[in-house]
C-alpha cells in the first residue's frame, strides 16, 4: 500500500489511466487531488454515519449502528479508509480544515449522548471518545489489518459508554448484549 507522502502524480495517474496532461487540467498538484478525494469521501462517510446514528432508536444503538459502519468501511474498502482515516492526519491545508470539520461532527453527534445521561459526563466526553475510536480505526489501517478494528470494538463500545454513562451502566449493557 503507497501512503499519502509516498504518492506521486506518476503513480495516480497510472492507476487512473489518465494522461499527465488530463491530470493538470483537472487538479493544480498531487495535494489538491488528494485534498478533493477526501473530501467527497469523509463527507460520504460522515453522512453515512450520523445518518446511521440518527434512525437507531436510541444514542447507545446509534453508537453501535456507526461502530458497524466504520468497521465495514475498514474491511470492504481498506484502502479508501485508509486514506480517509489514517493518510488524512498528513495531509495539509485544506485537508487538515477538512479533518477538522469532519470531527466537529462526529462530536457534536457523539456529545448527544451528555443529554442522556445521568452520570454528567464533562464536555471532554465526546472528542475523547471520537479520538478513540479514530485512534484505534487509523491504527488497525496503518497496521494493513482492519480486522482489528473489529476484535476491539467491544472495548471501544465500552469506553464510550463508561464515558458517558459510568461504568456500572456499561458493564450492564454490555451484559445485556451477551
Amino acid at each position: 500500500m503507497v501512503g499519502y507522502s509516498q504518492l506521486s502524480v506518476e503513480t495516480i495517474i497510472e492507476r487512473a489511466g489518465v494522461s499527465r496532461s488530463l491530470f493538470y487540467r483537472l487538479y493544480d498538484n498531487r495535494a489538491d487531488c488528494f485534498a478533493r478525494a477526501y473530501a467527497r469521501e469523509a463527507d460520504s462517510l460522515v453522512a453515512r454515519l450520523v445518518a446511521g446514528c440518527r434512525s437507531a432508536a436510541d444514542w447507545k444503538r446509534g453508537l453501535d449502528t456507526a461502530l458497524a459502519e466504520l468497521a465495514a468501511f475498514a474491511v470492504d474498502s481498506p484502502l479508501l479508509a485508509n486514506a480517509v482515516v489514517a493518510q488524512a492526519r498528513l495531509g495539509e491545508g485544506s485537508v487538515m480544515d477538512k479533518r477538522a470539520e469532519v470531527l466537529a461532527t462526529l462530536t457534536a453527534a457523539t456529545d448527544e449522548a451528555r443529554r442522556h445521561s445521568d452520570f454528567s459526563p464533562p464536555p471532554i466526553a465526546a472528542p475523547f471518545v471520537v479520538g478513540a475510536i479514530e485512534g484505534a480505526l487509523a491504527s488497525a489501517l496503518l497496521s494493513g489489518k482492519p480486522e482489528e478494528f473489529i476484535e476491539g470494538l467491544p472495548a471501544l463500545r465500552y469506553i464510550a459508554l463508561a464515558t458517558f454513562f459510568g461504568p456500572e451502566q456499561a458493564k450492564a449493557d454490555l451484559d445485556l448484549d451477551r
